[in-house]
């Protein structure tokens, strides 16, 4: 919201400066994901990074999620795509003192950003740590511990901004609370996942 805020501070308050703020987080996603696709490959060939940012730029999930004001479609986009560039750093380096405030950072930004994605973002790097070929236990504790800290360091800003600002920081709370207590009967869990993918809303 912040960020979102900020942007519009800059290019004024119109129907553009809102869409345009998911068009350049769209941008930068891509721009971090030839990075990922540097790591994962080595040294790619040239059409490797222009077929990568076609599937991204032209794919339509992206073009009508990029121009709606929402944090699925715009900053979230380029938190996941942060985390598959810091899930291919736990699988290819070793542990150090960097990559550990990293992940503890990186972990304070997602749950700060949305809870969901945290959680599918930090299943992705733990995977990436148990398919390590060195240190993949230690990793792998790392990355819970990592996601723990990160979430604490979250949740308390959180309530120290809502202090300061005078932001009722249960909020968020409330909203995921009464959405869950909102869905229709029989929609829960994994059968309730695949009926709504197939079915809706936006299948």
């Amino acid at each position: 919201d912040y960020l979102l805020a900020g942007f519009v501070g800059v290019f004024g308050f119109s129907p553009f400066s809102v869409r345009a703020f998911g068009l350049v987080c769209v941008l930068i996603s891509a721009f971090v994901l030839l990075f990922v696709l540097r790591r994962l490959m080595g040294n790619p060939p040239q059409i490797a990074y222009v077929t990568l940012t076609a599937l991204v730029l032209l794919s339509p999930q992206i073009i009508s999620g990029a121009l709606i004001p929402d944090i699925d479609g715009s900053f979230g986009l380029l938190v996941v795509v942060l985390g598959l560039w810091l899930a291919t750093i736990v699988k290819q380096e070793l542990l150090t003192a960097r990559n550990v405030l990293l992940l503890v950072g990186f972990a304070t930004l997602t749950v700060a950003t949305k809870f969901t994605i945290s959680g599918f973002i930090a299943l992705v790097i733990g995977a990436a740590a148990l398919l390590s070929q060195r240190q993949r236990w230690t990793k792998a504790l790392v990355v819970i511990g990592g996601f723990v800290v990160g979430t604490l360091l979250a949740l308390g800003l959180m309530m120290l901004a809502g202090a300061i600002i005078g932001f009722d920081a249960k909020l968020p709370f409330d909203y995921l609370f009464t959405s869950l207590s909102a869905r229709t009967p029989g929609r829960g869990g994994l059968s309730g996942a695949i009926s709504t993918l197939f079915d809706g809303p936006g299948a």
